[in-house]
């Protein structure tokens, strides 16, 4: 796929965002990796910084990587924050700031993907189910420019062949008790590894947070919503 001509940042204003939450496995991931190096060969990725590189006063060991598998390699997950820039000819460039104040870099040219994955919740007594963590993908684009939110458009369609908002059901935590049923047009978009995983035992949670989760609702958990809370647990039933 062809793009415009990246814009930098600071010669635009305000980027305009387009936003699309997920829940994904490693494995979906690395469909979206192979995805990206197909429809965009020429893409550049880069790592966000991790919390202490954020406050340290010398600049992060972060280079760019062609792909994000690249990033993976070590831990097999993607770290919590990611790039994704169009402009081959970008290289980061960073900087210290005067009084130890610590460090700045470049900002990519837009369009930029930017994509967040969460690496766990906030669980001090560890009585948190099995899970795939939220995830977000976020892009940005010069505001008015046809072109990128075109870009912005292709680019959540390519992800949506690799997974889904239909067939949700919302459970509370820990009684696994049905909150709601979204059949189409959720928010949330689920990797379909991420829904295999799920399907492989029934206490498995997508998009987990505290005190509910998702699961897919294509194997009959609820088979209607009539709009009130069901009291049945999902204890039994096959999901």
């Amino acid at each position: 796929m062809m793009i415009a001509a990246p814009i930098p940042v600071y010669d635009s204003c305000r980027p305009a965002f387009r936003t699309r939450d997920i829940c994904f496995s490693p494995a979906d991931w690395r469909r979206v990796d192979e995805a990206v190096a197909s429809h965009y060969p020429r893409s550049t990725v880069i790592r966000g910084a991790t919390g202490p590189e954020r406050i340290a006063k010398t600049i992060p060991s972060i280079s760019k990587v062609n792909r994000l598998s690249d990033l993976m390699e070590e831990t097999g997950q993607l770290p919590f924050e990611s790039e994704i820039g169009f402009d081959p000819a970008w290289e980061p460039d960073f900087r210290l700031l005067e009084n130890d104040a610590g460090w700045m870099r470049n900002p990519l040219p837009l369009p930029i993907v930017r994509i967040l994955q969460y690496q766990a919740v906030w669980d001090p007594q560890g009585t948190a189910p099995e899970h795939l963590c939220a995830g977000r993908i976020e892009i940005s684009c010069q505001p008015g420019n046809d072109n990128h939110l075109t870009f912005a458009r292709q680019f959540f369609d390519l992800i949506g062949k690799m997974s889904t908002n239909r067939n949700q059901v919302r459970l509370s935590v820990p009684g696994y008790n049905v909150d709601a049923v979204q059949e189409k047009g959720s928010r949330i978009w689920l990797g379909f590894d991420a829904i295999r995983w799920a399907r492989e035992d029934k206490q498995r949670l997508l998009y987990y947070k505290p005190g509910w989760g998702l699961r897919p609702n294509d194997e009959g958990i609820v088979k209607a919503w009539e709009g009130e809370p069901c009291a049945t647990p999902l204890s039994g039933r096959t999901g």
